[in-house]
């Protein structure tokens, strides 16, 4: 049967464009969690936000639904370097919301 975390989260980005009324062409769906040498899911995040500047796209809104919790490799890698990419690429205005939810029922109040 294989893993489902890639029809997961291209599900989840499904929904949450049909929620927010967004076309499919306002929505990207990339992966940045790799590790060294080894091929994870694709396209990557980096690649995807430099050809997003270079492509002129004035803004971008990272969004990371595959965590439950912002966690701090998300912020290190999507706010920190994911953004600089995009900017360094031509992008103007970059950032990461926050998850989708702010505590779930796994997270203790």
């Amino acid at each position: 049967m294989g893993d489902p975390y890639h029809c997961q989260c291209l599900k989840t980005a499904r929904l949450l464009r049909e929620k927010l009324g967004l076309s499919e062409a306002q929505v990207n769906v990339s992966f940045q969690s790799r590790l060294g040498r080894a091929k994870w899911l694709e396209p990557y995040t980096e690649p995807t936000l430099i050809a997003l500047g270079q492509q002129g796209v004035q803004r971008v809104d990272m969004v990371c639904p595959g965590f439950t919790s912002d966690c701090l490799e998300t912020l290190e890698e999507i706010v920190q370097e994911g953004q600089h990419a995009y900017k360094a690429a031509g992008g103007k205005h970059g950032g990461r919301r926050q998850a989708v939810e702010r505590r779930t029922r796994c997270q203790r109040p």
